[in-house]
């Protein structure tokens, strides 16, 4: 059997999406060699020792032998999700991450009954998040489970913008518990990763707006996911048709409050 070579990006969505594909060629090589070009790190997050070793120590838990054979050097050129699935003519693929991505046993946050919400919106314009924003944050203020926020406080730059404040706002008073970091891609870990992997798997359901690498990897974690998305990139939409009746990225207004609500009471 012949053997391929790719050289990758490797944010946290691109290592996921990319793994969705190979996985449909897996079995058609005798080896599968994979260059994650982390020089990107450089580029679109703060070079330094611990983001390279979160890096690396993703791309050992989501590609792990024996189909996988990571390298340190390549002369191919990177291929984004959306160029590597046309040079494959494969489309992404839901894949669920659990057993590789989660602590295995519960994490203990003093009740069973939770939700999780998502700070971090990407590739969602103000216009079209004012369609669910009003109605969904009704949803999360009036819910009487306890509210687990996840992501980021701030945003540095580029497309992505953060409902911190929003959410603080929504949860004054109530029972909740703020797992917000300042800036993730500044200071990440892998047994946090772990963890909120674990929380948003048994909790009674994730809610997000926009795409981000946060979006990605809460479909492959949850159980339940109401996710709010409007934009163009169509290598998403083959991956989402994967997901279950109980998991909906959607660009449906209704059908996402519908979820919301699902969750909430």
């Amino acid at each position: 059997m012949a053997s391929i070579e790719f050289k990758t990006a490797v944010a946290m969505g691109d290592l996921i999406l990319v793994y969705s594909l190979m996985e449909q060629i897996k079995n058609k090589y005798s080896e599968i060699r994979l260059c994650p070009d982390y020089s990107l790190i450089d580029l679109y997050r703060k070079s330094s020792k611990e983001n390279l070793a979160f890096s690396k120590q993703m791309v050992a838990l989501i590609f792990d032998a024996p189909y996988y054979k990571i390298l340190d050097k390549s002369n191919e050129k990177v291929l984004y999700t959306a160029n590597l699935a046309n040079k494959l003519h494969l489309r992404t693929k839901y894949v669920d991450l659990r057993s590789k991505l989660c602590l295995p046993t519960k994490v203990d946050i003093g009740t069973d009954n939770y939700i999780v919400v998502h700070t971090k919106i990407r590739d969602l314009s103000q216009p079209n998040f004012e369609l669910v924003k009003k109605q969904a944050y009704d949803m999360i203020r009036n819910t009487k489970k306890k509210i687990v926020i996840m992501g980021e406080r701030f945003m540095d730059k580029g497309a992505s913008v953060t409902i911190y404040n929003d959410l603080m706002g929504l949860v004054k008073g109530k029972d909740y518990l703020d797992l917000t970091k300042e800036t993730i891609i500044f200071d990440p870990d892998i047994n946090m990763l772990k963890r909120d992997s674990a929380l948003i798997r048994d909790s009674k359901g994730l809610i997000t707006f926009g795409i981000c690498g946060g979006v990605v990897f809460g479909s492959i974690v949850s159980n339940i996911m109401a996710g709010f998305r409007k934009d163009d990139a169509g290598f998403w939409n083959w991956f989402d048709k994967g997901v279950n009746a109980n998991k909906l990225i959607t660009s449906d207004t209704k059908a996402f409050l519908d979820m919301v609500r699902k969750i909430t009471q």
